[in-house]
């Protein structure tokens, strides 16, 4: 089934309205007059807004559901949308639940902020799922190396964010561990976000560098022969030499 279809189709679950080719949804007006054949850019549906930011309904991202159910449980904004606040105050609902929420919610027109705002929060990956290694210890012996990189940078190949980090680091020491260590939870934006480039760029362990062994299984090269001493001529018997 297309996203086109599901667009179309999750318009009559909000309620439409309207007459010759204009459809009221909402606040917003949806010409469809002239338009030929099946377009996926009608409407927006929350999957447009955070293309590649969804969490997915795979085995292997049960644990991101989990971790985001246990988000919602302890929500205490006020600023969830009636049918989240539900699952929130459910003292039966699962993570599973939550899940469907999110997997329903990607194909819903784009209308409510707080429930936009809600999808990014409990439906959107953090940057921590995106980038692997980051370093999770505070001991800023753990930042050595992470710290003397970013110390070394020249300033114009830098962000605004860690420029001044760069400048903190003269006289603290923690500057960029408190920084990296305050991310892991943020949004991920896509891999040309900001603050995706710094955290990838500047907080994950720095690998050690493995010294060259010779291989073993390499041919050894042939000893240097040494050339033979040349064969001394025998003298006849009875020579008086």
């Amino acid at each position: 089934m297309s996203l086109g279809f599901l667009k179309l189709a999750s318009i009559g679950a909000v309620g439409v309205g309207g007459t010759a080719g204009t459809v009221y949804l909402g606040s917003k007006v949806v010409d469809f007059s002239g338009v030929e054949g099946e377009q996926d850019d009608l409407v927006e549906v929350v999957a447009d807004r955070f293309k590649d930011r969804l969490v997915k309904d795979t085995t292997k991202d049960k644990s991101k559901w989990d971790v985001r159910f246990q988000k919602l449980k302890q929500d205490t904004s006020g600023k969830l949308h009636t049918s989240l606040k539900q699952i929130k105050e459910d003292n039966q609902s699962k993570a599973d639940d939550l899940k469907v929420w999110c997997t329903d919610a990607y194909i819903k027109p784009v209308e409510d902020e707080t429930f936009s705002n809600n999808v990014e929060q409990y439906c959107t990956l953090f940057i921590k799922d995106q980038i692997g290694s980051l370093i999770t210890e505070k001991s800023e012996d753990k930042w050595t190396e992470n710290n003397s990189v970013l110390e070394k940078k020249d300033k114009k190949s830098l962000s605004k964010e860690m420029k001044k980090i760069q400048e903190e680091l003269k006289t603290k020491k923690n500057a960029l561990s408190t920084w990296c260590l305050g991310q892991h939870d943020s949004f991920y934006k896509g891999k040309d976000d900001s603050t995706y480039k710094d955290v990838h760029g500047f907080c994950r362990k720095i690998p050690k560098k493995t010294p060259k062994t010779p291989d073993s299984k390499a041919t050894p090269a042939p000893a240097e022969s040494k050339p033979k001493a040349a064969p001394v001529a025998s003298q006849p018997a009875g020579s008086g030499v």
